[in-house]
């Protein structure tokens, strides 16, 4: 059966919300590792844009054009693309919590808390995006 547009929006953004959120604490895990620590920032900037479009409820773009797609999204975090920018520029951690809490804070309809200890990040991945139930609800 086909869900409404309303519902299937919502669990998308919550899949990128958790995907998001997954890989901003990779980059803490492995801080030794540069090359683990960069790809961490990428993939937390690309889920971020995916919340964006999927709050948005527009179809997901191929990675070339996601930019120009996040820039027509009416509702996004204040400077979103300014400081996404900023963020691939330095490849700074610091400045990786500092976009992650911005968008985290302006997205909290998404948050859900039973993940608000690192530990139960993948699990909710896993929930969100692949519809397994974590250990602490079976």
């Amino acid at each position: 059966p086909f869900r409404n547009a309303a519902w299937s929006c919502r669990d998308n953004a919550k899949r990128f919300y958790a995907l998001m959120k997954s890989k901003r604490f990779t980059a803490d895990d492995d801080l030794g590792n540069k090359l683990q620590v960069r790809k961490s920032i990428m993939d937390t900037v690309t889920y971020a844009c995916r919340l964006v479009l999927a709050h948005n409820n527009v179809l997901f773009p191929c990675v070339k054009n996601m930019e120009r797609e996040v820039a027509f999204c009416a509702d996004k975090p204040i400077n979103f693309i300014a400081n996404m920018h900023a963020l691939i520029d330095s490849l700074s951690l610091e400045d990786l919590k500092t976009f992650y809490d911005e968008v985290e804070e302006y997205y909290g309809t998404y948050r859900f808390d039973d993940a608000v200890r690192k530990g139960y990040v993948i699990e909710n991945e896993w929930y969100w995006y692949y519809g397994i139930k974590p250990f602490d609800l079976m």
